[in-house]
């Protein structure tokens, strides 16, 4: 029995077609608040499902991961895009939620992680350290503090990813 290799990607493109016709459709109706200035932050949202969707079908973990990261990253960032623009819940410039983005691919790469069946622990030590910036960085900039002390210590936390790669890599390899 013969079967498609990508058999999901034509239900998945036609989906995504049929969801952008209805954005497209509202916009053009004025039902939503949508105009050509704000509507482009769909195209992520509509890759990284695509993305998703993609990687429910794959058998390979590394590719598998791969297109979990990036669906999860398109996805978070225009999630991210649509609230700032669309619905505008954050009165706020770029320069104060530049946060966001490192947060954003720490979390997708965790997510690739996770997809993949734990298989590549240098994944989570990035994740992780991505994911702790953005948090730190945000509070930060939320409570209005200086980074100046930040300017100072930074090299303390090279040194102790430098310890964390150190000891990762002198674990014995697993059977």
């Amino acid at each position: 029995m013969y079967i498609k290799k990508y058999a999901g990607s034509g239900l998945a493109g036609g989906l995504g077609l049929i969801a952008l016709g209805f954005v497209f459709f509202t916009a053009t109706q004025h039902v939503l608040n949508f105009d050509w200035d704000n509507i482009w932050s769909l195209f992520p949202v509509v890759g990284g499902v695509g993305l998703l969707v993609k990687a429910t079908g794959e058998v390979n973990y590394f590719r598998r991961a791969t297109n979990v990261a990036g669906g999860t990253l398109l996805l978070l960032l225009g999630a991210f895009f649509v609230a700032v623009s669309t619905l505008q819940l954050l009165d706020s410039s770029d320069s104060d939620l530049w946060p966001v983005y490192p947060v954003a691919v720490g979390i997708a790469l965790l997510a690739g992680y996770l997809s993949a069946g734990r298989r590549s622990d240098r994944y989570v030590l990035l994740s992780c350290v991505l994911c702790i910036t953005g948090v730190v960085f945000a509070g930060l900039t939320v409570t209005g503090a200086s980074y100046a002390p930040l300017g100072e210590l930074w090299p303390i936390a090279v040194v102790a990813a430098g310890a964390l790669i150190v000891v990762h890599s002198a674990r014995p390899a697993a059977d």
